[in-house]
């Protein structure tokens, strides 16, 4: 984490906008406060899988006072809370936008923006490619394939400095919330049957934070 926040202060350095310090104190705040804030989720909405499963009660009667259990089978649709994690979503989405609006205001807008962008759509494609669906748990990518692919990504389009990091930065937390918990989690949520899904929960937020790690390093 304490690697990972100097990266808001390279970004700011180069930003001619007069907003630069204090979002740059913006940033900086909610990368400190990403980890705890990784156990806060933020539900929006209850869904329905459309799978049904069968339980067992018992019921009871009494018989001269005496209770006897009766079984009967319930069966019940199953529902999922669908939410969102402020640590491993909310953050780094709020991060990129602070973020790329300072490399937008600054001499390397150009070469930022087009790396960005190429960045947030080969890594959501490989995430999205990479990612499988596990019944009661939720979508698994591995953690290291978007931070990686955002890095190569940002370094094969603009080369090493601060412009290659914040595309990194963004292509690899951005591109994991679409490829894997947005596009995928579209078309798999019904088979994953489990009581809770967090966008930007679980490994994701791993790799959001590693490419944040991977980030700073290509700003060196």
């Amino acid at each position: 984490m304490f690697l990972f926040l100097g990266l808001p202060g390279l970004v700011a350095s180069v930003s001619s906008s007069r907003l630069a310090w204090p979002l740059w104190a913006l940033a900086t705040l909610l990368i400190a406060l990403s980890p705890p804030l990784s156990f806060l989720n933020i539900a929006i909405a209850r869904v329905s899988t459309g799978a049904l499963v069968t339980e067992l009660d018992v019921d009871y009667v009494e018989f001269f006072g005496i209770p006897i259990p009766v079984p009967r089978i319930r069966t019940r649709e199953v529902k999922t809370i669908l939410a969102v994690n402020v640590g491993g979503a909310l953050v780094p989405i709020i991060s990129s936008g602070v973020f790329a609006y300072l490399l937008l205001n600054s001499p390397y807008s150009w070469r930022f923006g087009v790396a960005a962008l190429l960045d947030v759509g080969l890594t959501s494609a490989v995430v999205y490619l990479l990612s499988r669906p596990v019944a009661g748990v939720g979508i698994v990518v591995p953690a290291f394939v978007a931070p990686l692919m955002a890095a190569l990504v940002a370094v094969a389009s603009v080369g090493f400095g601060v412009a290659a990091a914040t595309a990194a930065y963004i292509g690899g937390s951005v591109g994991s919330l679409i490829g894997a918990d947005i596009i995928r989690l579209s078309k798999s949520f019904r088979e994953l049957r489990a009581p809770m899904l967090s966008v930007g929960g679980a490994g994701v937020f791993d790799g959001v934070f590693i490419s944040g790690v991977m980030a700073f390093v290509l700003a060196l």
